[in-house]
């Protein structure tokens, strides 16, 4: 980890240390002054609470035990007392006295001064009682506060020595929680820069449970939906690229198609005007003419059907009843099968009319006139073309030869007419089948049986 590229790091770190610095300070401060005070009040507490105690004791006693008391107690604490019985005093004394000067008077407490740059060395408090036999006594307590001068003394010569370490540990935990507070955050700036590029499998982990941890999370999520967005638009612009090829080959067939044709009948035309041969029949040639050029037209508007599938909806698709479209378009084709001698089955039962489809009508009024004109082309005379529909399915039968699986496998593109090249048409009915059906996600499929051919709608 490169922290010194890091200006957050130094940021943190300096503010960290700066915190650290100042609570060191204050602390030891505190130690040294605070310290003084809070061990004076604790003797005061001990003083007044061991006088109270020698006072109570003292007062049930008789003067010679009073005396044997203030000696064993002076010894046993490292105290100095004073007893004064009446006009006499006795004075005991359990550490050296010195010559004590006065600085503060609380009641019975003297705070005590050997001088005035020092802090107080001695600690006097008294009280006064009766003792058993009723004479007035007083005694008076002296504690040593010598120690606290010591302690301060040394306080002050380690003060120094303490403040260096506890700021090389202060530096220490200052680094160490900068490097805490900054490391994930670098880990952010170098995971979104490899998102950046747009590689595979970059992710943030997301093992915290604090505020980064959600931005963790959320930066995943985020690139997610960047990464699937871009997919989408990779794969429509590979589907837009797709079409446009499919388009540039479907012009091409067309116009491939149609040269044919029009070769045919230039030259028939040619052969007309100069009067060649057996093109001075001008009216038979004529017809031959027309009959291309009805052809030509009829090639024209499957191309324009099959280019522009989009023009074919004229309005928005609804649920329409299939069989019922059915039946209309049929009733045109069944002069067309007896002219040309073929076998029409029609087994439509009564639920026909429940197979539903959400379709524009014209839309599949297109698909059934093109199968079916397509099942007449490829039926010859006197077999049979079988029409089927139900309320789950609707099939169009003709017996014909079977197409192989090669055949099949192309039989929805455009002009591809398989091996029945001598039978009239131009290879886009099927197609233009396959678009609508698939436009309007209805299950279709074309398939071979023992007899022939059968393309089948399902629900």
């Amino acid at each position: 980890m490169k922290l010194k590229k890091s200006r957050l790091f130094y940021k943190t770190f300096g503010y960290s240390m700066l915190v650290m610095t100042l609570l060191v300070f204050l602390a030891h401060t505190l130690i040294y002054f605070v310290m003084q005070n809070e061990y004076m009040r604790q003797k005061q507490v001990e003083a007044d609470g061991l006088i109270n105690m020698m006072s109570q004791t003292f007062s049930q006693n008789e003067e010679e035990t009073i005396l044997k008391l203030a000696e064993n107690f002076s010894s046993f604490y490292n105290v100095n007392l004073s007893v004064q019985i009446g006009e006499q005093e006795f004075i005991y004394n359990g550490f050296t006295p010195v010559e004590i000067k006065i600085d503060q008077q609380q009641g019975d407490l003297f705070l005590i001064k050997e001088d005035e740059s020092k802090p107080v060395s001695t600690l006097v408090v008294q009280r006064t009682f009766t003792n058993i036999e009723n004479k007035v006594c007083r005694l008076q307590l002296t504690l040593n506060m010598k120690v606290v001068e010591e302690a301060s003394q040394i306080t002050f010569k380690i003060l120094p020595y303490s403040i260096t370490a506890s700021l090389i540990v202060s530096f220490i935990l200052s680094l160490f929680y900068s490097v805490m507070i900054t490391r994930p955050i670098y880990q952010l700036v170098q995971i979104t820069k490899d998102m950046e590029e747009m590689k595979p499998g970059v992710y943030v982990p997301c093992v915290r449970k604090d505020e980064l941890g959600l931005l963790g999370e959320s930066i995943n999520s985020l690139y997610e939906t960047l990464l699937q967005t871009i997919e989408l638009l990779k794969k429509e612009s590979q589907h837009r690229k797709e079409e446009d090829q499919q388009r540039i080959d479907f012009l091409r067939s067309a116009s491939h198609e149609m040269k044919t044709p029009l070769a045919s009948m230039l030259i028939v035309l040619e052969n007309m005007q100069y009067n060649i041969g057996e093109y001075k029949d001008h009216d038979h040639y004529l017809q031959v003419c027309q009959q291309q050029v009805q052809y030509l037209s009829n090639m024209v508007q499957n191309i324009l059907d099959a280019s522009h599938m989009q023009m074919l909806v004229v309005e928005e698709p609804k649920e329409i009843s299939a069989s019922v479209v059915l039946y209309k378009v049929l009733d045109s084709y069944r002069i067309i099968a007896r002219a040309k001698q073929l076998v029409l089955i029609e087994q439509l039962h009564e639920d026909a009319k429940d197979f539903t489809v959400s379709i524009n009508e014209q839309n599949l009024e297109k698909v059934f006139s093109n199968l079916l004109h397509n099942a007449l082309n490829y039926t010859k005379s006197g077999h049979i073309i079988t029409i089927y529909a139900d309320s789950n399915m609707i099939y169009i039968e003709n017996e014909c030869e079977p197409l192989n699986e090669e055949i099949l496998s192309h039989i929805f593109e455009a002009f591809y007419r398989g091996n029945h090249q001598e039978v009239e048409g131009n290879g886009l009915g099927l197609y233009i089948v396959s678009q609508i059906l698939e436009h309007s996600q209805i299950h279709y499929y074309f398939e071979s049986y023992e007899k022939g051919m059968r393309f089948t709608l399902k629900k």
